[in-house]
């Protein structure tokens, strides 16, 4: 009688194990919030995109909502199954095992109505869930006066209505060092406060993504939850997420036109305002021979893009990515000229601003365009107004234990470059002074305010004091 009820017990207990086993290898992890598709295609339902990991394929896993129902499309997943060795710019190699799924789910939520809900192991019975978020997706009309505040102008009360500007943090060049937890925390804060209707990563993200088998990439992806779920973020990889073609690092956010064009380049809308994502490292990566075909079809798709954006109902166009074309530094010079064809069809279709990381600073260049400075005016408070260019903003300075040392070498002493100084196809080094705004060495992100249709602010904010160190604006 003993000997069986012993039995019982050890079969109980094992049932148990397996039973929790199976629930830890199904519990979702790493909620992330992307904008969602209908902001780059009306045609499509489906506002925000949500994605989570789990250790197993776990088909009865899924998304609920507390209070609301929506419309969901059909979770998609992807197994990410990785035994290769894995290197940055030829160095820093390490083989990497990593054995995950990752579901992505689009939801029909309404744009500016909170909506809350949580990811269950098993969705249908509600078990095996996370806690539950409350996010709410920015503006989708172009018209930005949806919302109003209000000022109280004079003692009797009059009250003009005013635009509520949209709110956007950018960062990039982040990772769970010390300094990079003082970016993240400031965020976090900040977004508590204002509420944010977006967030832009341009790219290095985590440092290195796939160290340690995959987990310095997703104990970063979990660092950032609380701040990717209050609003949607856009990403860009940089030049430390390039392995494989970034296949690792893209398979983890599935920004609009994910198929067609993996995350490389995108754009979206929100209110009044065209974005336009370059991975201007996939482009040409300086390391790999470039893929000409590829580099075809990028610039296509670009122009096509720019093109197509109707700039009577949306005024403003802002491209982002990881590098930029012009800025501060040794690799600057081939920036400028690697990524010229860009230039070219940024200032053809009248691009107002491009903002990056990349450089660990903060670094603003006057409005560029095709290699010079262009003409503009600027006034006592730091207004941009009647600009020819593309003015340029870096926020690479989100807080790392990495220095420059993947940058390519200084050539800016070089006998090569002194030889070319004078050709006017290069961005040397007086040249780069002559175009330089402002340069900043912090450990910081920006805000960008888009005001209304004739006018946007830039702050720079420094992560330890939560103040702004520099701001510019551009008027139309």
């Amino acid at each position: 009688m003993q000997k069986n009820l012993i039995f019982c017990v050890l079969i109980i207990s094992l049932a148990c194990q397996l039973t929790t086993s199976q629930s830890d290898e199904c519990f979702p992890r790493l909620v992330r919030l992307l904008i969602g598709d209908k902001y780059a295609d009306n045609s499509s339902p489906y506002t925000a995109t949500l994605m989570y990991q789990t250790y197993s394929e776990c088909q009865k896993s899924g998304i609920v909502f507390k209070g609301q129902s929506f419309q969901t499309a059909t979770v998609s997943t992807i197994h990410s199954d990785w035994n290769d060795t894995f290197c940055h710019n030829k160095k820093k190699c390490e083989k990497v095992i990593y054995n995950q799924y990752i579901h992505t789910v689009k939801v029909a939520v309404d744009p500016q109505t909170s909506f809350t809900y949580a990811f269950c192991a098993d969705s249908a019975n509600k078990e095996g869930c996370t806690e539950f978020y409350t996010s709410k997706m920015p503006v989708l009309s172009s018209n930005t006066n949806i919302e109003f505040r209000t000022n109280f102008l004079s003692q009797l009360g009059d009250i003009k209505k005013k635009t509520t500007p949209l709110k956007i943090i950018f960062f990039g060049d982040n990772d769970l060092s010390d300094a990079g937890k003082i970016t993240v925390n400031a965020i976090y804060k900040i977004q508590e406060k204002e509420n944010f209707d977006a967030f832009i990563f341009c790219g290095d993200y985590g440092y290195e993504f796939y160290q340690n088998n995959g987990t310095v990439g997703d104990d970063y992806i979990n660092a950032l939850t609380k701040i990717n779920t209050a609003a949607p973020m856009a990403i860009t990889a940089g030049n430390h997420e390039d392995n494989f073609n970034f296949e690792f690092f893209n398979q983890k956010f599935q920004m609009p036109f994910f198929t067609e064009n993996q995350n490389n380049y995108y754009s979206f809308n929100i209110g009044n305002t065209h974005f336009l994502s370059l991975n201007l490292h996939y482009f040409n990566d300086q390391v790999n021979p470039p893929n000409a075909e590829n580099q075809k079809k990028m610039l296509k798709w670009v122009e096509q893009d720019l093109k197509s954006v109707d700039r009577s109902v949306t005024p403003w166009v802002i491209v982002f990515g990881h590098k930029m074309i012009y800025c501060k530094g040794s690799d600057c010079q081939d920036f400028a000229k690697d990524y010229a064809q860009f230039d070219t069809i940024l200032n053809k279709y009248k691009v107002d601003l491009f903002i990056s990381g990349h450089k660990h600073k903060f670094l603003v260049m006057k409005p560029m365009n095709n290699g010079d400075v262009a003409k503009y005016k600027i006034s006592k408070d730091n207004i941009i107004s009647q600009y020819e260019g593309f003015l340029t903003v870096v926020e690479g300075n989100g807080g790392t234990s990495k220095m420059d040392d993947d940058t390519l070498p200084d050539i800016l002493n070089t006998q090569e470059l002194k030889n070319s100084a004078n050709s006017s196809g290069d961005f040397d080094k007086k040249k780069q002074k002559e175009a330089l705004l402002e340069e900043i060495t912090n450990i910081g992100f920006g805000i960008l305010e888009i005001q209304d249709d004739n006018n946007i602010l830039i702050h720079s904010i420094d992560s330890k004091t939560l103040e702004s160190v520099y701001d510019i604006g551009l008027k139309k």
